[in-house]
């Protein structure tokens, strides 16, 4: 059993459609790169903003960089676009029971070397900013990224401590470390006060 600080790993690209009432399993969407139609990059660029601001202020708040706040949000979130973002506020896949209750899904994870589905029950949020917020709360308090908190001065070496504690997925780090270079997401991080 997983512990609700956990959040889950593994998202669509886009909402998954509800059939016969049961939610599609949840998995991480496949990067893209920077390259892309320009609706597309429109779009994408339009998120960041919408998320930028509130990654900035937790980043103040809390300490976790604002670049890897926003590639977490893009990567667990299918760019805004998964189920549990557009139904649930919930940008980061975090588990447990939020502000606004929970909603319990099913959700692909890998344990021992394989990817396997599960039912887990996903924080619900009135809207992203608070979201945002819980994350870098959960980031600075739980105990499980203790690691991550001490490299908080180096956005790469943060996305790559949360490999294997925060996403099961062996490859979270370094996909989160793409994001960051293809979208040029270190110009939100702010300098320590």
């Amino acid at each position: 059993p997983r512990s609700t600080l956990f959040p889950y790993t593994t998202l669509f690209r886009s909402a998954p459609q509800r059939q016969s009432g049961t939610p599609t399993p949840y998995q991480r969407h496949r990067l893209q790169t920077a390259a892309g139609p320009a609706s597309g990059v429109s779009a994408q660029q339009a998120f960041i903003n919408e998320v930028a601001p509130g990654a900035m202020a937790t980043q103040r708040r809390y300490g976790v960089p604002a670049a890897v706040t926003i590639a977490q949000a893009i990567d667990e979130s299918g760019w805004g676009q998964s189920f549990l973002a557009t139904q649930d506020n919930n940008l980061f896949g975090i588990k447990g029971t939020g502000p606004a209750g929970s909603d319990s899904l099913p959700t692909h994870e890998y344990e021992n070397g394989q990817w396997v589905t599960t039912t887990a029950p996903f924080r619900v949020y009135r809207d992203f900013a608070e979201s945002i917020n819980d994350h870098g709360e959960l980031l600075a308090t739980s105990g499980y990224y203790t690691q991550a908190m001490a490299e908080r001065n180096d956005p790469d070496s943060f996305a790559q401590a949360l490999t294997g504690v925060y996403a099961t997925n062996p490859d979270y780090g370094a996909d989160l470390i793409q994001l960051m270079r293809d979208y040029n997401l270190y110009r939100y991080d702010v300098p320590e006060a």
